[in-house]
């Protein structure tokens, strides 16, 4: 039988957990795991870093778990003997992962300017994985974000045609203090990876010996404002006001008013980001994916799609217009029951259609991305003012009370932080910590433990239904969200 016949998944997932098992009892301090899209990554701590994960790109595939194995003795004689923390990086990246270095601007007896340094250090960053375990690209929004966000933003106001020095670093760290506890912190960090990269340890060493100011990590004034969250109750008014007054806000200048209450009610019910609505595959229409996995579509034909019973949409990796999605290529949940006053309220069914919202072509990506977000606050923010008689001026407002409402029909939380695509102590923690005594104590009144649904259908036929039997199990349907079988 031919070697490149398909492995069952089932077989794969076993032989995965012997290699795991394999790797852990042959190279002490070595284990390995896999993320998302089934990438194999080997997990360790090195002398100055604790313990995380590192990928190795390879799939989790018969391939895959053979050379894991290779890979882990390697690193697991590399790290008995290595010098830095950069000579490391270097050799992970050429032998595990096939990346080359050799276009970095060497170091010259007279120095290196900071342009030149910061070259290197952008080389390395695209060079590494996201957390999500993704390859960056230079030409992607999201990974330019992140490198901006993480050292750009400090490091561009460095004299660029300067040799690097510590008197220059120093200039720009300090512009910080004290004013922005935040950035300060922050930039200190920039500044040593900028020098560990370019193996200026010299002058790494000096960095570390500066008597920097000591700032609180947790200083609450660093917060702009106040998260704001919004209710169920709040959102069905509000949804409630703007379906009657349609006439009205079309007349005062707000054009596809319907399809922009679809997206606000979409991205409160789901709890995902404005612009995650824009990147929803399957609302209307079957979707598959690059690798074959189907996704089937909420509504068929503005009906109710059976293939799809407890509609869950599928978010993908970019919008319609082609800008990046932060936490793409995952599934979604209602963060309701399909019972629930909301759910029959708004209808997703018959009301999936989005806003044709395209933003100019001319501006930069990152722009577009924004936009998303702006557009809808457009909407919210006078929306709620003149229907709630409050002003929502945070279209995350929609995620945060989606979350909450969720836990508030008992789902837990992580599959609410599944869905909502972050990790279950962000959930309980970020994403939690503005909702109101209200919210709390109907929480705390969701936490039940129901029977099984066998068990309610035995029930029906331990009681004397008579002749509304049909009517009893139509309602257990209800409740389980799920059809009995016949």
């Amino acid at each position: 039988m031919s070697n490149e016949k398909l492995v069952s998944f089932e077989y794969l997932l076993q032989a995965y957990k012997e290699t795991q098992k394999s790797i852990v009892s042959s190279y002490r301090g070595i284990s390995l795991t896999k993320k998302a899209k089934n990438i194999l990554y080997l997990q360790f701590k090195t002398n100055d870093r604790t313990r995380k994960q590192y990928s190795t790109d390879l799939r989790l595939d018969q391939r895959g778990l053979v050379q894991i194995v290779e890979y882990a003795r390697l690193v697991y004689e590399k790290l008995r003997n290595y010098e830095s923390e950069l000579e490391f990086d270097n050799w992970y990246n050429e032998t595990i992962r096939g990346i080359n270095n050799t276009n970095k601007t060497k170091v010259s007896d007279n120095g290196i300017t900071f342009k030149q340094a910061i070259d290197n250090l952008y080389d390395w960053f695209m060079s590494h994985t996201d957390r999500r375990g993704y390859k960056r690209k230079d030409n992607l929004v999201s990974s330019n974000n992140s490198f901006d966000a993480t050292y750009l933003g400090y490091l561009k106001n460095l004299p660029l045609d300067n040799l690097v020095n510590l008197d220059d670093c120093l200039a720009v760290v300090n512009r910080y203090y004290p004013e922005h506890p935040k950035s300060y912190r922050e930039s200190i960090t920039a500044v040593r990876k900028l020098l560990e990269i370019n193996e200026l340890y010299h002058l790494k060493d000096q960095w570390d010996k500066q008597r920097f100011h000591k700032t609180n990590n947790r200083n609450k004034k660093e917060r702009v404002s106040k998260k704001q969250i919004i209710t169920e109750d709040q959102i069905i008014t509000l949804h409630n006001s703007v379906i009657e007054n349609i006439d009205q806000l079309t007349k005062n200048g707000f054009k596809e008013v319907r399809l922009w209450l679809n997206a606000i009610m979409i991205g409160f019910i789901y709890g995902i980001r404005p612009i995650e609505t824009f990147a929803i595959k399957n609302l209307d229409s079957d979707y598959k994916d690059s690798y074959g996995n189907y996704y089937p579509a909420i509504s068929k034909n503005n009906s109710f799609n059976a293939d799809n019973p407890y509609s869950i949409i599928y978010i993908g990796t970019h919008t319609r217009i082609g800008t990046t999605v932060k936490t793409g290529d995952r599934q979604a949940r209602p963060l309701c029951t399909l019972t629930s006053n909301l759910w029959t309220t708004f209808d997703i069914v018959q009301n999936y259609q989005l806003p044709s919202y395209d933003p100019s072509p001319n501006s930069k990506e990152q722009t577009q991305v924004k936009a998303y977000s702006k557009a809808m606050c457009d909407r919210l923010k006078p929306w709620s003012k003149r229907f709630l008689e409050l002003e929502i001026t945070q279209s995350y407002s929609l995620r945060r009370g989606g979350n909450v409402n969720g836990a508030s029909y008992g789902i837990p939380s992580e599959i609410r932080a599944q869905s909502m695509g972050h990790s279950r102590l962000l959930n309980e923690t970020t994403y939690l910590e503005s909702m109101t005594s209200e919210q709390q104590r109907k929480i705390l009144m969701s936490q039940v433990n129901p029977i099984s649904l066998d068990h309610a259908l035995r029930l029906i036929n331990e009681l004397d239904f008579a002749d509304k039997k049909d009517k009893a199990i139509k309602l257990i349907e209800l409740i389980y969200q799920i059809k009995k079988l016949d």
